[in-house]
């Protein structure tokens, strides 16, 4: 009795063992995917991406655990229901109680997944959203950017006929104009500047009667 009673407890705590291990690993993951998440996730959407990413990819590595826990418990539980059934044999209470074990660690983790799947789907949902956004305006890019690049092209040669036009025009204007002669600056001599009036101005000029008047009285 005591050395089934030890079995069984040898074969529980290697259950827990091995589930401890399987948790710290998951940790460690995921502790090394927020690291890197972290480091390479310079803006708050790759961030928000990056953590989706890694929350998605721990629940399905704990979906894929808790499946093949459940395939081998069921393999377990048939194989032990056919040796019951078929070979008569006694029902082994430390094989029971194991698998009940097993089964109460996989309800468990059944109810802590579907607490977190609501979540997970709503994260994914929103990622999913915005990559659809992003790809439409990828392809939009792709649709339009083209025509642009073609718009573009017709207006620099608009641009380069209406300058060579503009280029021809001024060297035809310049070619016309004639060339510019030196300003005389010499002033004329003063004598030009009086006019034939002035020149007698002086007869009229009561010096000028004056002195007629004396050669007159005096012969």
């Amino acid at each position: 009795m005591e050395v089934r009673t030890l079995r069984r407890l040898s074969q529980a705590q290697a259950v827990a063992v091995r589930e401890d291990i399987k948790g710290t690993f998951m940790r460690i993951r995921a502790t090394l995917l927020a690291s890197s998440g972290t480091f390479w996730g310079s803006h708050q959407g790759d961030q928000d991406a990056t953590r989706i990413s890694r929350e998605e990819e721990l629940y399905k590595q704990e979906v894929i655990r808790l499946e093949k826990d459940l395939s081998d418990l069921e393999a377990s539980v048939e194989t032990l229901r056919g040796e019951v059934i078929n070979r008569r044999t006694r029902v082994n209470m430390t094989a029971v109680e194991d698998m009940a074990l097993v089964l109460s660690r996989a309800s468990k983790t059944v109810a802590e997944l579907k607490m977190k799947f609501p979540g997970l789907s709503n994260g994914l949902r929103c990622m999913l959203s915005s990559e659809m956004e992003r790809v439409v305006r990828e392809e939009k890019f792709l649709k339009e950017e083209p025509d642009r690049l073609e718009s573009a092209l017709r207006r620099c040669k608009k641009l380069t006929g209406t300058l060579v036009t503009l280029k021809r025009l001024a060297s035809v204007q310049e070619q016309r104009l004639p060339p510019n002669e030196p300003q005389i600056n010499e002033e004329p001599p003063r004598s030009a500047e009086i006019s034939n009036a002035d020149k007698f101005n002086w007869r009229w000029s009561s010096n000028f009667k004056e002195a007629i008047t004396d050669q007159s009285q005096h012969p």
